[in-house]
Formats: C-alpha cells, sequence, structure tokens
C-alpha cells in the first residue's frame, strides 16, 4: 500500500466523512473509496489533484506524509489570506534552535565556501495594514491562526443552526420571515 492510500483514509476520517460522502465529493463510489483505502485501488494524479484542491492540503503530504508539509500548507495558506485582506507580511528569525555548516560547491564540484543550514528555529512575524503593524511570536502567531480558524467555524455553525430553525425560503430581505410589504405597514 502507498503512502497516498493511508493519507486519503487519514483525510476522511479527519473530516467526519463516510466513504460514500468522501467519494461523492470527488466523483467516486464508496466501493472505489474502500479500494483505495485498502491499498486495492491505485490512486490517479487527477483525483490526487482534485483532494488536495477541493480539502486545501498539500500534495506533498497527501502522497509523503510530511507532517511538516501539511503545516507549511495551512501556514502559508494562512498568510495568503490575510493578503488578500491587504496585511503586509514579514517573517524573520527570531532565534536558531538547531542548524549545521554545509559546504558550497562548484559546478565543477570544488569547494568554494560554507553556509548554514537552518534546521529549526523560532520567527517573528510581522503584520502591517493602514498604518497600523502588530508583531507576533511564533507561538501568538500560531493562536492567531487558529483563533481565526475557531472564529469562521463558530460563525459557520451558527448560521448552519440558524438555517435548520428556519427555512431558506422563509427568510427574506429584512431577515425576520415576513415580507417587505408587512413590515412597512
Amino acid at each position: 500500500m502507498e503512502i497516498v492510500n493511508i493519507k486519503i483514509k487519514e483525510l476522511r476520517e479527519s473530516l467526519n466523512l463516510s466513504q460514500e460522502e468522501f467519494g461523492k465529493s470527488i466523483g467516486l463510489s464508496k466501493s472505489g473509496i474502500s479500494n483505495i483505502e485498502k491499498g486495492i485501488r491505485k490512486v490517479r494524479d487527477n483525483y490526487i489533484e482534485l483532494i488536495c484542491t477541493k480539502y486545501n492540503i498539500s500534495k506533498e503530504w497527501l502522497t509523503t506524509g510530511d507532517k511538516h508539509a501539511k503545516e507549511a500548507h495551512l501556514f502559508e495558506s494562512f498568510v495568503s489570506y490575510l493578503k488578500s485582506l491587504e496585511y503586509t507580511y514579514d517573517c524573520q528569525i527570531d532565534e536558531i534552535l538547531d542548524s549545521y555548516e554545509q559546504e558550497e560547491y562548484d559546478g565543477s564540484g570544488n569547494v568554494i565556501g560554507h553556509s548554514t543550514v537552518i534546521e529549526d528555529a523560532t520567527y517573528i512575524s510581522t503584520l502591517s495594514k493602514d498604518g497600523i503593524t502588530a508583531t507576533f511570536t511564533q507561538e501568538e502567531f500560531e493562536t492567531l491562526q487558529n483563533r481565526s480558524k475557531e472564529s469562521i467555524e463558530g460563525m459557520i455553525l451558527l448560521q448552519y443552526h440558524k438555517n435548520k430553525k428556519e427555512p431558506p425560503s422563509a427568510v427574506t430581505e429584512n431577515g425576520s420571515g415576513e415580507s417587505n410589504e408587512n413590515t412597512n405597514k
């Protein structure tokens, strides 16, 4: 069985979707998803691309299982979202936790110098908009990212419950369930 088969099952379960629901979302049957998860069926590239796009996950994570790839993709998506809101984003190294020296070579294979490769570090993030600048430690930025996600999910859940109480056909422009004619009398 390939890693992609395992990751598809992991993704589906993390989304709390049945095999049938997940399959329907990407144009496969329940048995197709079952066969993928059991490793009986190979996953075609077009399905990998579709899953990554539909569920906003990185292809690297889905195909290699690299945990950091998924985290990096989520981080990059959040920064892109902030930029779409017209924030400028800057990130700088705060503290290097782990690094090593690596030789650099020219085209002929001769050593021409050394560089430091940073394996692990903490970062400082800066967001700016309309003359206001805020600086975040790595932990604070992760909290911002998590709270933004929680806020959006909370608003969606509130709207879901609102929709269940009042059928969409009963909601009008003023949100009361009455037509505008009745409210203007």
